[in-house]
């Protein structure tokens, strides 16, 4: 039946409703739910059933028999407030999706299918219904906030079901979403209530209010838990109080100049580290101790990752020299950078390990690690200072760094950043590496990365001296004498050019009265 005139509070609902669904799915399920019909939930469920008989894992499907009637007798009636848009398929098309993926891992299977047996039994019982009362702009307004209750419920549950990794995470983070399910089958059960009982304004309004007030203070109530678990993870980790990795990262990209180092985003083989090729998993930038460069290039390629149209994540991992013994494991020094304590991780670390264990040894973060990154779509891990470590420390590092990529998946790859030394080269070889940069073979791109800081840097110097652009390139031509192709030695030079002596640097050919920094 269609009114001839919709309340404008009931059609703003049930947009707000289908906006929020609409911006938690891909472009793609969102096609598909526009024109996904009853009809094709049915079938859905009926191919569900019989692909779990043929493994032997049946379930009772019949169990969401009884909503998918709901669902239709309810349709019939929204249909008041969806007329005239293409909102009405959102109420069920999102069941097909949810019951195939589900299907996969029986557990979440048997929670859905009792989550959607439990809606059903609020219901209304629409057919009672007088018809004056279904015109009545309140009745919209019931049947709105009935039909966004549902789509949140659908909402939450895709965002399960479509999490990378989402079968070893379901039972911790389904756990925590029980008292938000809760809250959604009250809503539910209210709005039913005065749907069967006719109600008044006073009582609709009343509804509402109610409405706004339990999920306000669920939200905080979330937010709260949330807060808490997050600092039972990092205690457990032992993060607390150390500096995330992206405070390091944006200090020393502060210190590099733009663009200086874009040619090694350039070269070929960092170029296939970075991209998509899967052949390219291992690669290795080395030069000579004190340059400095292997390092300061490195620090680039976090704003290219930001450029990058796939999401990807970059973990750069210093090995701590001083904090390093053979008992530790990179796992733990990786976690300490922060690596991936999402909202999905958390529940996880904590029902798996933080509950069942005080600490978090190195075993039993070798075990979490790679399950961890696994719900990251794709990442680069950049090891640097690996040539400070003793052989063993550095068989024991690669092999278990080469060990997070591989079990993380295949778009994990690993860059190693040191010196070359007969150890390390070995070490690699023994890993089939294949992308190797020599900086010693790049003189002229780190030249001309140096000139391009000197230019930089000289730019601040004091204006008010006699001479003063004369005076700047006889300076600027010594420091790129005296760098050798060393970034770290010409960051020393510059950072002490602010000494009052660079007046003094002679405009002759003379060495004899520059200032003792330059010598």
């Amino acid at each position: 039946m269609v009114a001839h005139q919709c309340s404008r509070l009931a059609r703003l609902t049930t947009k707000e409703a289908v906006a929020r669904l609409e911006q938690s799915i891909t472009a793609g399920d969102a096609r598909d739910f526009e024109k996904t019909t009853l009809v094709d939930v049915r079938q859905a469920a009926v191919e569900v059933e019989a692909k779990l008989a043929a493994s032997q894992s049946l379930r009772n499907t019949r169990r969401i028999e009884s909503f998918l009637n709901g669902i239709e007798h309810y349709s019939k009636v929204v249909e008041v407030v969806c007329n005239g848009t293409p909102y009405l398929p959102w109420i069920w098309a999102p069941i097909k999706l949810l019951l195939q993926l589900s299907s996969e891992y029986l557990s979440s299977f048997e929670k859905l299918i009792d989550a959607y047996a439990q809606i059903a039994e609020t219901f209304p019982r629409l057919d009672r219904l007088s018809s004056a009362f279904e015109n009545e702009s309140g009745f919209q307004e019931l049947l709105a906030m009935f039909y966004a209750d549902i789509l949140e419920f659908h909402r939450r549950a895709y965002k399960f079901f479509r999490a990378r990794s989402w079968k070893r995470f379901f039972d911790s983070s389904w756990g925590r979403f029980d008292a938000r399910f809760k809250t959604i089958l009250s809503n539910l059960a209210q709005h039913a209530d005065l749907i069967d009982r006719e109600a008044n304004a006073v009582d609709i309004a009343k509804a509402k209010s109610m409405r706004n007030r339990l999920n306000d203070e669920l939200s905080r109530r979330e937010k709260a838990d949330a807060l808490v678990h997050l600092a039972s993870a990092m205690s457990w980790l032992n993060l607390t109080g150390i500096p995330q990795q992206e405070d390091e990262l944006d200090g020393l990209l502060g210190r590099c100049h733009p663009t200086s180092c874009d040619w090694l985003l350039q070269n070929r083989a960092i170029a296939k580290w970075i991209g998509n090729d899967q052949a390219e998993r291992l690669a290795w930038i080395f030069g000579k101790p004190g340059a400095g460069q292997q390092k300061r290039a490195l620090f680039q390629l976090d704003p290219s990752f930001k450029r990058e149209t796939v999401p990807r994540s970059l973990f750069f991992l210093h090995i701590p020299l001083k904090a390093f013994s053979p008992k530790h494991s990179p796992f733990e020094i990786s976690h300490r950078s922060g690596i991936g304590l999402s909202e999905q991780v958390i529940p996880y670390i904590i029902d798996n390990y933080a509950s069942k264990t005080p600490t978090a040894s190195a075993e039993k973060l070798r075990t979490l690690l790679p399950h961890v990154l696994s719900t990251l779509p794709s990442g680069r891990i950049i090891v640097d200072g690996l040539d400070e470590c003793d052989n063993e420390q550095q068989r024991f590092i690669l092999k278990d760094m080469w060990a997070i990529a591989q079990n993380a998946g295949p778009d994990w790859k690993i860059l190693i950043s040191s010196r070359e030394i007969p150890s390390i080269t070995q070490q690699l070889s023994n890993l089939s590496l294949k992308s190797k940069v020599s900086l010693s073979e790049e003189k002229n791109s780190i030249n001309s990365a140096i000139s391009a800081f000197i230019d930089q840097k000289l730019k601040n110097l004091p204006q008010d001296t006699p001479n003063v652009q004369q005076r700047a390139e006889l300076l600027k031509q010594k420091l790129k004498r005296k760098s050798h192709g060393m970034y770290y030695q010409t960051h020393g030079v510059c950072t002490q050019s602010a000494n009052p002596g660079w007046r003094n640097v002679p405009l002759g050919p003379s060495r004899a009265e520059e200032p003792g920094v330059y010598q």
